[in-house]
């Protein structure tokens, strides 16, 4: 995976928030605490996808050999477990981060002086709700939160994801995608079918999260209110 461009757009980020006395907040030690997080589950994603693509090539290689090693279907096994364990946590820590950059702009502009910025919740989830967001264009910044919602609006997507992991009955299911990498899709109780059509690609898709995070961070640094 390709993290340069997160890695500067959190590095800019990172220092502006320094400048407003963010780092005296402990809200600062979540969001440096997702930089490693971030790093840290897709590394490991990319050497168990890796190593799962390797095992399940060996072990079609022994079927052809009418030969079953079962020791390599455990293996197998035990590694889709670590990959759904670890798209889990990845889901988890992004949308706590999300809540953590929620709180900071909250923050900033309170350092610079506006009236309003207690207005603001804590969650991300209200970045996604209309009426909130009138409200937060209307009284804090109109120009800021007008293109703020440009920028948030992938999250209704993950946060659905998300929150089906976690807190209903649906569960992560593997297979190969069309061009031949393993996928996933997230399944509930209301979904009938699944296969290469519906399944997304493990690393395209975390890609795709971390480039809209990008895109959301840059935004921040070169719109966050300087002064009032």
């Amino acid at each position: 995976m390709n993290l340069e461009r997160f890695e500067r757009q959190y590095s800019n980020l990172a220092n502006l928030f320094k400048e407003r006395g963010l780092d005296k907040k402990p809200i600062f030690v979540k969001f440096v605490n997702y930089g490693f997080e971030a790093k840290i589950i897709t590394s490991r994603l990319e050497e168990e996808i890796a190593y799962a693509t390797s095992l399940l090539k060996s072990i079609f290689s022994d079927v052809k050999r009418k030969e079953v090693n079962e020791d390599k279907i455990k293996e197998y096994v035990m590694t889709l477990a670590k990959i759904r364990l670890d798209i889990l946590d990845f889901y988890t820590y992004t949308r706590i981060f999300l809540d953590t950059l929620t709180v900071s702009i909250k923050l900033s502009f309170k350092c610079v002086g506006n009236k309003k910025w207690n207005l603001m919740k804590n969650s991300v989830k209200c970045l996604l709700n209309e009426k909130k967001l009138r409200t937060y264009k209307k009284e804090i910044d109109s120009d800021f939160f007008e293109g703020l919602e440009e920028k948030v609006s992938w999250i209704r997507d993950f946060k659905n994801h998300r929150d089906g992991l976690t807190h209903r009955f649906s569960y992560l299911v593997f297979s190969n995608t069309r061009e031949g990498g393993l996928g996933y899709d997230i399944m509930d109780k209301t979904k009938e079918s699944w296969g290469t059509d519906t399944v997304k690609g493990v690393l395209k898709e975390l890609q795709n999260i971390i480039d809209n995070l990008s895109d959301l961070m840059e935004y921040l640094y070169r719109n966050l209110p300087r002064a009032i």
